[in-house]
């Protein structure tokens, strides 16, 4: 935990695939707060983020709309899709 934290930090997710769906399943039931979860602008991408969104009570949202508030954000993407 962050030194300047009281209680546990909300968390982002971005990528609902099988590492993020399962992170944020995990820690929702940990008595975490996911706060977002991040998909990538395809159907199939935006489907799966809805799903688990709503699993998570989280709301989902692309890169172009993310808010990225949370105060730990986790990326599950492949490293060829971190761009610098």
């Amino acid at each position: 935990m962050l030194p300047t934290m009281a209680g546990k930090p909300t968390i982002a997710i971005v990528g609902p695939g099988r590492l993020g769906s399962a992170l944020a399943r995990k820690l929702s039931r940990a008595g975490y707060t996911i706060s977002e979860i991040v998909a990538r602008n395809t159907s199939a991408s935006l489907r799966r983020a809805s799903g688990l969104a709503k699993s998570v009570r989280a709301r989902s949202s692309t890169g172009a709309t993310a808010r990225l508030d949370a105060d730990l954000v986790w990326f599950c993407v492949p490293d060829k899709e971190i761009t610098l």
